[in-house]
């Protein structure tokens, strides 16, 4: 209570407050509400109102039949593969996927503490309890939620609980078909929204079905906005791209209707002669059978001259190169606006553009080195955003001293990873420590848990040696043990690393080289 005090004026306030009132935590006085426009708006239960109400108009059909177009489709997929490689457990600091640990970071898990972390993980994994219908493995939880949101920005997964209020398990729910409640008399009168039992309701063709509450129903937006107007709900991207799509589809439309259905003329055919009208009839049939393309594509128009009348006709080009209305370059630059409101690298589908890592190109970044930013810029906040849904729902009420933590965006490969564990093991990890990492048994000997760092070596056989000076006790180092004598077996034998320091002789220095 002493931050409450801080931030709220102290106990003064809370003794003026009527007893019922002391234990109800401060309300804003904004507004989140417009009452006048609640009956266009904010009827998110009236069953005629279908659209997505943080889009202009735009309805949830409307904004899945744009998530077919290829484009869109590539750049959502290539999303939703890179958050599927989160939904396994990490084993090592370098793998990709997730892990449970403590909330606060300053503390050691006890051995208790690691097993509820390896059950509460295995249970994640399996996406609650297989007995609860619906109950899917993490990884298609992450892959069917993620689409939602990618589409609608609107996660949604129903929390199932147990008659004792416990969370059993965690089944993803289609967005499409879930609203906020409707706006009650009372938080149109405060012009704010409270927290009620019935917060959100499930809607199919055009009936409620069911009510949530915040504990049965998680509903996660991705783009939130504090316009009054949007009422909670997310900012989908395609939202922003109604002209970039429609566009793609009407080039696209375009060239291959250039292909399908003739619409452009490759010239004309000039037939001199002097032959009846009807043969002539007759003979452009047939030329039309066997060289008229697909739905007539290309079709050449013949034209039939009088070679005594001298008639002519000039050579008229009656086809367009797509290259004249630089169509690849359109193409290109709608691509890159759909891929940049996404926060995404067209590399990342394969485009690129340019002359990509050429040798003249001094400051020209590689197309990995513009995935590992796109990934950086995209990947990253789609993950924290899920990861804090899920903490929120239901690792915190599961254990709230846990929470669940995506890692691994730099990923290595082996080779790196080896060399990197080598190099810490010459840092600031023990030989035990790696080996662990990599499910080895512990060396026996001390050695293996001493940090093989030159500097660390000399530096504790000086402080073994000055400890043998001051204790002055029989069969001290120096204290008869001639130079000639010296075994450096004895180094890691006998005496082992860690009195190495009382098994060298005073005076003498040996500088222990790692490689």
């Amino acid at each position: 209570m002493a931050w409450y005090h801080r931030l709220f004026g102290g106990e003064e306030i809370v003794k003026a407050l009527p007893a019922p009132e002391a234990k109800r935590p401060p309300v804003p006085s904004s507004w989140t509400l417009e009452p006048d426009d609640l009956g266009h708006q904010y009827t998110e239960m009236d069953l005629v109102q279908e659209h997505h109400p943080g889009t202009f108009g735009l309805n949830y059909d409307t904004l899945r039949a744009m998530a077919r177009v290829p484009v869109i489709s590539a750049i959502i997929q290539t999303r939703i593969n890179q958050v599927a490689e989160f939904a396994v457990p990490c084993r090592s600091p370098y793998d990709v996927g997730y892990r449970i640990r403590l909330r606060d970071r300053e503390k050691t898990p006890t051995k208790k503490q690691a097993k509820e972390m390896a059950e509460l993980t295995d249970w994640v994994q399996r996406g609650g309890d297989q007995r609860i219908s619906g109950v899917v493995p993490f990884e298609s939880f992450l892959r069917q939620v993620m689409r939602d949101s990618l589409i609608f920005d609107q996660c949604c997964f129903e929390i199932v609980n147990t008659k004792g209020g416990d969370v059993a398990g965690f089944v993803p729910v289609d967005a499409s078909t879930i609203r906020r409640a409707r706006v009650t008399q009372s938080e149109k009168e405060k012009g704010r929204r409270i927290a009620t039992e019935d917060a959100y309701v499930q809607v199919i063709k055009q009936q409620i079905v069911n009510t949530f509450t915040p504990k049965e129903l998680c509903f996660g937006i991705r783009r939130p906005r504090s316009w009054i107007q949007v009422n909670g709900y997310g900012y989908p991207e395609l939202e922003e791209l109604v002209k970039v799509v429609t566009n793609l589809v009407n080039a696209e439309q375009f060239n291959a209707a250039n292909f399908t259905h003739g619409m452009h003329v490759a010239g004309i055919l000039a037939v001199k002669s002097k032959m009846n009208p009807s043969l002539f009839r007759a003979f452009r049939r047939e030329f039309y059978a066997m060289l008229s393309g697909a739905h007539n594509a290309k079709k050449t128009p013949i034209i039939q001259l009088d070679p005594e009348n001298k008639e002519e006709i000039s050579s008229v080009n009656m086809s367009q190169s797509n290259k004249d209305m630089e169509y690849s370059s359109w193409i290109s630059y709608l691509l890159k606006l759909a891929t940049t409101v996404f926060a995404m690298d067209p590399a990342e589908l394969s485009y690129v553009y340019g002359s990509e890592g050429q040798s003249h190109q001094l400051n020209q970044k590689s197309p990995a080195d513009r995935i590992s930013q796109s990934r950086d810029r995209g990947l990253r906040p789609i993950m924290r955003a899920t990861s804090g849904w899920i903490n929120e729902s239901i690792i915190s009420r599961v254990d709230p001293d846990y929470v669940l933590e995506f890692v691994g965006f730099d990923r290595k490969s082996e080779e790196a990873r080896m060399e990197l564990d080598i190099k810490s093991v010459k840092a600031f990890r023990t030989i035990n420590e790696v080996r662990r990492m990599y499910d080895m048994e512990p060396l026996e000997s001390e050695v293996g848990d001493m940090v093989l760092d030159p500097t660390y070596i000399n530096t504790a056989w000086q402080m073994g040696m000055q400890e043998g000076e001051e204790g002055g006790e029989e069969g001290a180092p120096g204290e008869g043990a001639p130079e000639d004598e010296f075994d450096l077996d004895s180094l890691f034998g006998e005496a082992g690393m860690g009195d190495f320091g009382k098994a060298l002789p005073i005076g003498r220095r040996i500088d222990v080289e790692v490689e």
